[in-house]
């Protein structure tokens, strides 16, 4: 599945909504685009499962991201730079 911004924000609202309809016991399924512009459908409970770890996975990213951040906005004049990352990603 896509993470990028719009696709996170929509997520987010799919997320609630399957929660809710887990909830319910509701089992018929979502059709949801991926990346590839293929189809796959999900249970309320999977699509609750899936998103709980593209969401998760994007916190991830975000704290490595944010921590090297930090390590630049602390440095002084004559300090060495932290290496770069060539990915947030593991």
């Amino acid at each position: 599945l896509q993470a990028g911004t719009r696709d996170r924000s929509n997520w987010v609202g799919i997320f609630q909504v399957a929660s809710i309809r887990k909830e319910a016991g509701v089992t018929d399924t979502t059709r949801i685009r991926t990346y590839e512009n293929t189809f796959v459908e999900f249970t309320p409970a999977e699509l609750v499962d899936v998103l709980l770890t593209l969401l998760s996975g994007i916190d991830e990213v975000y704290s490595k991201y944010w921590t090297f951040k930090d390590a630049v906005l602390q440095l002084n004049v004559g300090d060495d730079l932290p290496e770069l990352p060539l990915s947030f990603v593991d």
